[in-house]
């Protein structure tokens, strides 16, 4: 969180790119700094698992959900992603569909069999875009399907809606 006099955007533009999650200019309302740092707080405690065989792409979200304060775990296989999903139970999983050994589908599939982890919400992401993948992947357990490319905001969005849900459901229980 950066707190500056300056609110110029090279000087916000700067502050991000060296890490900053949000900023404040001063003076500053104490209420607004508090919520904002809860809220920093919140997300630092939420974690991602992320599963791609493309590196790239699995490195770029993986960069993107830090930046917002999320602590990620990454992994490049079903087979990993899975474990991953059973040792630190993360918030919420995004897995791709098309990977070696053991396939995106597969891996819902078997987490949504494992009542350790099956409650854990996942986001398929597929290149493949045919009506009959979603919604197998939807029949699977899925809790969202989004298509490859993808937009980072978005994914992030729905990433934090599904958040919000499951928070609002867990807290009504």
């Amino acid at each position: 969180m950066m707190l500056t006099r300056e609110s110029n955007d090279e000087a916000v533009i700067k502050g991000f790119a060296n890490g900053a999650n949000d900023y404040i200019t001063k003076p500053f309302d104490v209420d607004t700094l508090v919520d904002k740092v809860k809220h920093m707080v919140r997300q630092q405690k939420t974690q991602l698992l992320l599963a791609d065989d493309d590196e790239l792409i699995l490195q770029y979200a993986a960069d993107y959900f830090k930046k917002k304060g999320y602590r990620v775990f990454t992994e490049n296989n079903g087979y990993d992603a899975l474990m991953t999903m059973q040792i630190k139970s993360p918030d919420l999983a995004i897995i791709d569909v098309m990977m070696p050994g053991m396939d995106g589908i597969s891996t819902l599939q078997k987490a949504k069999q494992d009542p350790r982890i099956a409650d854990i919400p996942i986001i398929i992401i597929s290149a493949k875009n045919q009506q009959e993948n979603i919604v197998s992947g939807l029949n699977h357990g899925a809790h969202d399907y989004i298509v490859k490319p993808f937009d980072i905001d978005e994914l992030s969005a729905r990433v934090a809606g599904i958040l919000k849900r499951e928070k609002k459901e867990a807290l009504q229980q």
